[in-house]
């Protein structure tokens, strides 16, 4: 009975690594997804892009490209989930209400 109750703490222990493992790659590749250019002018279309297009942030003698998040999500983790966060509860509830 005992060996049997180690086996399946075992497992459990295994089942759990490979999900958490999972979830962080998830987790990892949604934040990567939804801090794209492509996913902001999804939304912000019409102005914003055309805005960017031509602004500095595009088009500069560096040539760097500062894209949306470089300058409207924080770089820190944490704070970059909650903004996230707020941002699919607020900004999404109003795209579609209007």
């Amino acid at each position: 009975m005992q060996e049997h109750t180690q086996r399946r703490a075992l497992l459990l222990a295994a089942a759990g690594f490979a999900a958490g493992i999972l979830a962080a790659a998830a987790v990892g590749y949604g934040m990567h997804a939804t801090s794209t250019n492509e996913f902001c002018s999804s939304c912000h279309a019409d102005n914003a892009v055309k805005e960017w297009r031509e602004s500095v942030h595009y088009r500069n003698s560096a040539g760097f490209v500062a894209g949306c998040a470089d300058c409207h999500l924080p770089q820190a983790v944490g704070p970059k989930i909650l903004r996230k966060a707020k941002g699919a509860t607020l900004e999404v509830w109003a795209h579609f209400t209007g």
